[in-house]
């Protein structure tokens, strides 16, 4: 994490934004594109703690949030009003392990803000292990209520920051012309699918790199 979409996504999301807040897989990477804590300070947002796997800039706990008796947990638990936890879950060996620490770590009404990745390459940081979808990512969290009204679809390399609402199409695969999309691309995708879906590519559609974004709060217990 993190891209301006992600920094977009925050943005939209600011009325959620409290303090204490958690940001899960906070290590920054040299490709890394934006810094949730820059925009946090603009916002006013703080104080901000970051916890990773591994040391590094943006780190200031490290730990495994997939080992229910971490000491962190145990110091941490019911602590945070918000956490920020996006592309981490794809990574992680028990996603079902590490949802129900993110839950743990927040009050009764705190927030999670998540992404996850639909669609996307095999990448290794460390691991690459899974794919959500947006009823998946209801599963982990079933102790949260997600509010649909702020999801959203990103589609990873497209150019700006732009985020879709959760019930678009995605418009590299849909029949009719986004109104995002260019005439030309628009053009050359049709004729893809017409003429080369089943010859040089050898598949029926294009899929792009996807991503889905939630909004979840904590039911009180």
């Amino acid at each position: 994490m993190a891209t301006p979409k992600h920094t977009t996504f925050l943005r939209e999301n600011q009325d959620l934004l409290k303090g204490p807040l958690l940001i899960v897989g906070s290590k920054m990477y040299p490709y890394d594109q934006a810094d949730p804590r820059d925009l946090l300070a603009e916002l006013g947002v703080g104080p901000v703690a970051g916890t990773d796997l591994d040391a590094g800039p943006g780190v200031d706990v490290v730990g495994d949030i997939c080992n229910p008796t971490a000491a962190f947990l145990d110091e941490h638990r019911e602590k945070y009003e918000t956490v920020v936890f996006m592309e981490v879950l794809t990574n992680v060996n028990d996603p079902f392990a590490a949802a129900r620490t993110v839950t743990e770590l927040l009050v009764p009404g705190g927030t999670v803000l998540l992404s996850e990745c639909i669609v996307r390459k095999q990448s290794r940081m460390p691991a690459d292990n899974w794919r959500f979808t947006y009823s998946g990512l209801q599963l982990l969290f079933s102790a949260c209520e997600f509010h649909d009204d702020r999801a959203r679809f990103s589609i990873v390399r497209a150019p700006g920051a732009a985020l879709l609402p959760l019930t678009n199409e995605l418009p590299q695969v849909m029949d009719g012309r986004h109104p995002d999309e260019s005439r030309l691309g628009h053009l050359v995708r049709r004729a893809h699918r017409k003429l080369l879906a089943h010859g040089v590519f050898e598949v029926s559609r294009l899929m792009p790199e996807t991503a889905v974004m939630a909004v979840a709060t904590k039911r009180p217990t």
